[in-house]
């Protein structure tokens, strides 16, 4: 569902239809809500480990660091090195220049300070963003004392809302300004922040804990509310770049305590996500999401270079005119390259991970 919405706001126009909602920002900030839930999940898998004596807190640390490395690093460094070593100047990339800042996962810093988006590759910020979430988190949930950590992780949105509220401040009405402070890690907090006390408050006994009962309460009468928050995308910008992120973090943990209840199981809806195929598409979602934003420009430069190479056959291209059957070939691309990743570099490596558990 969080790739869908994202590859909508990067395939169709922006400025209304299918993408009057923010699109893009909805599907990354489910992503997030779901991200903070799932590695603090795991975190707190090492950090019982440890607190049995079972690991040391650096160990425990290193091998989570390892299984993040081995999920997400083979295929983000080989489409790196992919647009690397495309023809210089025909990306429209700063790929050549700025690699050392993909490299270390920092180049939303990157466009934040040269408020430009770096073309196919600008889907990236994302990936920056969950990186230095691990970086941190992880070791937070290992070495800091429990009892803090649900505090720690609601400041998180309250830090999130005052970033947002400081590019606001400062972009003086501009939107695509305002847009450039919502890549910075601290501004995407809430989810991250909101998903990770979710798993807090699930720990053990603790979904009888005040953590746990405030956040059903509060993503229960989310949904209206956060409604209205996000229809101001189009109405009022500012109020949109201060409280979305929030509101679509609560709309999210409502879908998680929706699946977490075995709600989701029982409905309709539920079992049609729990189709195999759709399942598949789930494990599947990190390379769809990596190559989406790249699909239209291979499907382009490839078509350019065999109109110019084959004159004769241009009439082969012209079905490329037509945005309906470019988008279908897009889709047929991108589900062949996300599977293909998956079966050949994805999974044998992250079968890997099984050598690192708690």
């Amino acid at each position: 569902m969080a790739v869908l919405l994202v590859v909508l706001w990067h395939w169709f126009p922006q400025t209304g239809g299918v993408n009057w909602a923010p699109n893009g920002a909805l599907g990354v900030d489910l992503f997030f809500v779901l991200s903070g839930f799932l590695i603090t999940s795991i975190l707190l898998s090492f950090r019982s480990a440890v607190d049995a004596r079972r690991k040391r807190a650096a160990f425990a640390l290193g091998d989570f660091y390892l299984r993040r490395a081995l999920r997400l690093f083979p295929l983000y460094y080989v489409v790196l090195l992919g647009a690397w070593l495309w023809p210089a100047g025909s990306t429209g990339t700063a790929i050549r220049t700025d690699w050392p800042w993909y490299a270390v996962f920092a180049q939303n810093l990157r466009t934040f300070e040269t408020r430009a988006w770096d073309g196919f590759l600008s889907h990236f910020w994302s990936l920056a963003v969950e990186e230095q979430y691990y970086l941190v988190w992880g070791l937070v949930v290992l070495f800091l004392p429990r009892r803090i950590l649900p505090a720690l992780a609601l400041s998180a949105a309250v830090v999130a809302i005052a970033t947002r509220a400081i590019g606001v401040a400062v972009s003086n009405g501009e939107i695509a300004a305002m847009g450039f402070w919502e890549i910075l890690t601290p501004a995407c907090f809430d989810g991250l922040g909101l998903g990770s006390l979710l798993a807090l408050a699930r720990e053990g006994e603790a979904r009888a804990s005040i953590w746990h009962r405030a956040l059903r309460v509060a993503s229960r009468f989310a949904p209206i509310p956060a409604l209205l928050v996000i229809a101001t995308y189009r109405l009022e910008p500012a109020v949109w770049y201060l409280f979305g992120r929030t509101a679509v973090a609560l709309l999210a943990l409502r879908l998680l305590f929706w699946a977490l209840d075995g709600a989701a199981s029982a409905s309709g809806p539920g079992r049609w996500l729990e189709w195999e195929p759709i399942v598949g598409f789930g494990r599947r979602s990190y390379g769809l999401y990596v190559f989406h934003n790249i699909v239209p420009f291979l499907v382009t430069s490839v078509a350019g270079a065999l109109g110019r190479r084959f004159v004769s056959a241009a009439w082969l291209l012209a079905p490329l005119e037509s945005p309906a059957v470019a988008r279908c070939i897009w889709a047929l691309l991108l589900v062949a390259l996300a599977y293909g990743s998956w079966r050949f570099l994805e999974a044998p490596i992250n079968s890997l991970k099984n050598r690192f558990t708690p």
